[in-house]
């Protein structure tokens, strides 16, 4: 169900290549030819119209922390495997924001506040779950398979966290959960 439009090894051929092509999704290396390509980020989602998802061997905290203030829609270690990398590009698509664990546990501890937590509108039991779950890095699919819910149910109950804790991604959520004490990592 993906096409592979374009592909680049270096920071200038991805910087041509953003500049020419209209794509959905933009799976992105942050090291291209030893240059840290942070700055391709925003371009590809106000010049290619994309999202985008790192796939990088980078995972310390200061490079999750820079790449998502930057407008990263998930973050994946190159550890992935094949299958997952499909599915959180597909997770992408459908508005989610895979992240693996590590990278979650660095965006808990950058967010967390230091004193109090902000009022929400109350989550459902199920709600909980699946926002447990998605901060322990669980696919849409893996999540499903966990609760014995459709793919689509999942979907809607990520909705409802979106709107109930006013956030508008997967990151967001984790972080806004962390933030209100909803969960922990």
């Amino acid at each position: 169900d993906l096409q592979l439009v374009g592909s680049a090894a270096t920071y200038r051929e991805a910087e041509q290549l953003l500049q020419t092509i209209d794509v959905d999704l933009v799976l992105l290396d942050l090291q291209l030819d030893e240059q840290p390509a942070f700055n391709l980020i925003p371009m590809a989602r106000q010049q290619a119209g994309a999202q985008v998802l790192i796939l990088s061997a980078l995972g310390d905290e200061v490079s999750v922390v820079r790449a998502i203030r930057a407008g990263a829609d998930g973050y994946l270690l190159k550890d992935a495997t094949i299958n997952g990398l499909g599915d959180a590009i597909l997770e992408v698509s459908n508005g989610g924001s895979p992240l693996t664990p590590a990278i979650a546990r660095h965006l808990i501890r950058e967010f967390r506040p230091s004193e109090g937590s902000l009022a929400t509108e109350r989550l459902t039991a199920r709600e909980m779950q699946v926002l447990k779950a998605l901060a322990s890095g669980y696919t849409y699919k893996e999540v499903a398979a966990e609760f014995g819910l459709s793919y689509h149910t999942v979907v809607d109950y990520t909705r409802s966290l979106y709107r109930k804790l006013n956030v508008n991604s997967r990151t967001e959520a984790v972080v806004a959960g962390a933030q209100r004490g909803l969960i922990s990592l």
